[in-house]
């Protein structure tokens, strides 16, 4: 998307219960190049859920090789 308009709605959803939400909105986040995703991403590498990790470090390597370009 060329402009944010979801990044707030994203954020929130980053809360879900429903755990299989999350890495979804990591990666939205991450694609999105968002303000918030590092933190949010970095704050999820201790998760319990080793499908939510993965999506955070995920994350984190595709902001990292973006930053490269």
């Amino acid at each position: 998307l060329p402009d944010r308009r979801g990044e707030a709605r994203l954020a929130a959803m980053l809360d879900d219960q429903d755990q299989r939400v999350v890495p979804a909105v990591l990666s939205a986040l991450a694609a999105i190049e968002s303000p918030s995703a590092k933190p949010a991403l970095v704050g999820r590498l201790a998760s319990e859920d080793p499908v939510v990790r993965m999506a955070a470090a995920n994350g984190l390597a595709r902001l990292e090789a973006a930053d490269q370009v």
